[in-house]
């Protein structure tokens, strides 16, 4: 970054969204602090009514949609501190904007996230949790649960999205298992894989022991996962969603998990978040859920600051970005 000066002759603006209370989504004051030293760079929060905004010719944060796209009349470059573009619907104004993400950052923390969802209902840590609040705790009690410990050698495994994360976790799960099932939109080439692609993936029965999404926002996904899948898994098999909310039809989950269709369910995202207190989701044993924290960690903002300033500098210089998103995968 100390190096900013040296591509940029003209004062630009950068409009951010990242001025919320949570750390995942506000700048770190060091950080603020490094780029008040440039002169020639100026970090603006996003305000409509603000003046400044309209000059901006960066936008750098999550919450950039429509509405913003057009007040922002001068903007040349997005980068999101996320993967997924949903808020975006108007894909045309992106002609003439260049988009990039951040994809790769938190890729390894969702598959470790997906690990852990995996290995508590292996070892049935959650009815430990169970017989803990219930001050039940003890070998006896949970001698009922005996045959519910499973070995992940042992295990079936189908996962839905074959992207970055996708490629991390699978790398990662064949030194655990030799059962690995892919469905994705697009080939994935790994020897130790069988890929689907969605039209040719139908079965009447899911011999699985987990079921994994980690589908993005996409129309042709929503409510994919819906009492006729569950319906199709195997009663012992637990489902886990680290993609997006919207890919499941959350009262047919609900109902599913309430007369044990499934064994159960590990659940980071949701249709609507932060859930409502009221969801059913929260008195299910046989849920776990966490609050779209599967991609957190504690060093984020230093692979995204690395990633953004090294993106800042290939834009002063009118060179190619890193993580540049294709539009047309925008698509569908």
């Amino acid at each position: 970054m100390d190096q900013a000066t040296k591509y940029s002759y003209n004062k630009i603006i950068i409009c951010t969204d990242f001025d919320k209370d949570l750390k995942l989504y506000r700048i770190p004051h060091e950080l603020k602090s490094k780029l008040k030293k440039y002169k020639n760079i100026k970090i603006v929060n996003f305000d409509y009514s603000n003046p400044e905004c309209k000059k901006a010719e960066i936008y750098w944060g999550n919450l950039i949609d429509d509405k913003r796209v057009k007040f922002l009349s001068n903007l040349k470059w997005i980068h999101l501190g996320c993967v997924g573009c949903d808020k975006i619907k108007n894909l045309k104004v992106l002609d003439t904007i260049k988009l990039t993400n951040s994809a790769g950052i938190m890729s390894s923390s969702v598959a470790e996230s997906i690990f852990t969802f995996v290995f508590v209902f292996l070892r049935r840590f959650d009815r430990c949790i169970h017989l803990k609040n219930e001050k039940l705790l003890n070998r006896k009690n949970f001698d009922v649960y005996f045959e519910e410990v499973r070995n992940i050698k042992d295990c079936k495994f189908l996962i839905f999205g074959g992207g970055n994360i996708s490629k991390i976790f699978i790398s990662k799960l064949r030194y655990f298992s030799k059962n690995i099932d892919l469905v994705s939109s697009v080939f994935f080439q790994n020897k130790y894989v069988k890929n689907y692609s969605f039209k040719n993936f139908k079965r009447k029965k899911l011999n699985y022991d987990f079921v994994i999404s980690i589908l993005p926002e996409k129309i042709k996904y929503n409510n994919y996962f819906d009492i006729k899948f569950f319906k199709k898994m195997n009663k012992n098999s637990f489902f886990i969603n680290v993609g997006r909310g919207s890919v499941v039809n959350e009262k047919d989950l609900i109902k599913c998990l309430s007369n044990n269709v499934i064994a159960g369910a590990g659940l980071d995202v949701f249709k609507n978040e932060p859930i409502n207190h009221l969801n059913p989701l929260y008195k299910l044993d046989n849920c776990l859920i966490t609050p779209h924290i599967a991609g957190l960690f504690n060093n984020y903002w230093k692979a995204q600051s690395d990633l953004f300033f090294f993106n800042l500098k290939m834009f002063f210089l009118n060179k190619k970005l890193k993580n540049i998103v294709k539009i047309e995968n925008l698509y569908g």
